[in-house]
């Protein structure tokens, strides 16, 4: 066994919170260092409406409230990506994961609030895979969520009606629920540090750079990579996208046919073939490298996250 921490469930604790959406149930763990001591956690508490069927390729929407009380005992389902095995994951995917050393009393002694944001080239991430045991000793409140990645993230086509990032948007649509709910939890909303590596890491400037987020967090971590590199802004996000339905056997002619076209599909199909497009092409790693990611809308479209490109915001 490593050195270290010992996490184990202890008779299930339940401890009850209420959301903007509806009440849930964590439960208390216990871990240990030098003794005995305790964190709450809070898993796959849904943030916004599952974005299948028409709300594919669409900003994040607020969900119906539930009237029971839901468990947040589980990490909810990751977003579709592939690994070396194939395709997994889920498009109902939109979980956000709470933990504290402490419950608030009153809404007193609120905690400051870390976000992270996970890494990935924006291909692939998970909140899964990151826990709480080192930074939960840090008197903080942590939160980690999923947010879509790869085709079902960022497809666009360059117009106002399929703008993409969905991810980034996502993202921004997590950090509107803290505001709403981190007291709750003990967090306060007027101390919310957000901190990201790699994918996350650029995630945390394009939030910075972006006008929609504005009040939603009050300092940031950036930690190996920036929305200056190479892969972290796709140029060409329609020609991307052509590129890959021709890769499935399809050479279509106009935008309209592209997008009813990738709406049909199922979505392992399309994450399994962008990520074989992805890896063919990784001796050519270039400004025009292909890759689903973020990109510069046009200012008239829904919701617009970037309108300008990073070089010219920062």
């Amino acid at each position: 066994m490593k050195p270290g921490l010992l996490t184990r469930t202890v008779e299930r604790f339940k401890v009850i919170v209420n959301t903007t959406y509806g009440r849930i149930a964590g439960e208390r763990k216990l871990y240990s260092l030098k003794g005995d001591e305790y964190f709450y956690q809070f898993r796959g508490i849904p943030y916004a409406a599952a974005p299948v069927g028409n709300l594919r390729f669409k900003p994040p929407q607020p969900m119906k409230p539930w009237s029971d009380i839901k468990d947040a005992f589980e990490f909810g389902a990751s977003c579709v990506q592939c690994n070396t095995r194939g395709p997994f994951g889920s498009e109902d995917c939109l979980f956000i994961n709470v933990y504290t050393s402490e419950m608030p009393k009153n809404g007193t002694n609120l905690k400051p609030v870390m976000f992270w944001i996970y890494g990935g080239s924006f291909q692939t991430g998970s909140a899964d895979i990151y826990g709480p045991e080192y930074l939960i000793r840090k008197d903080i409140v942590l939160v980690t969520f999923n947010y879509r990645v790869n085709v079902l993230g960022f497809f666009a086509l360059g117009n106002k009606e399929v703008s993409g990032n969905y991810g980034l948007k996502d993202q921004l649509f997590a950090l509107k629920w803290v505001q709403a709910n981190i007291a709750n939890f003990g967090g306060d909303p007027s101390r919310v540090t957000i901190f990201g590596e790699s994918a996350g890491s650029a995630s945390v400037q394009y939030q910075l750079l972006s006008a929609q987020s504005k009040g939603l967090f009050h300092q940031a971590i950036v930690q190996s990579g920036s929305a200056l590199d190479p892969w972290a802004l796709t140029k060409s996000p329609k020609d991307v996208a052509f590129k890959l339905a021709k890769s499935l056997g399809h050479n279509l002619n106009n935008t309209n046919e592209l997008y009813l076209f990738f709406m049909q599909q199922p979505a392992d199909l399309l994450a399994r073939a962008s990520d074989k497009l992805l890896l063919s092409e990784l001796n050519h790693w270039s400004q025009s490298f292909f890759a689903f990611a973020p990109t510069v809308e046009v200012y008239n479209s829904e919701s617009p996250f970037l309108t300008q490109s990073p070089q010219k915001l920062f």
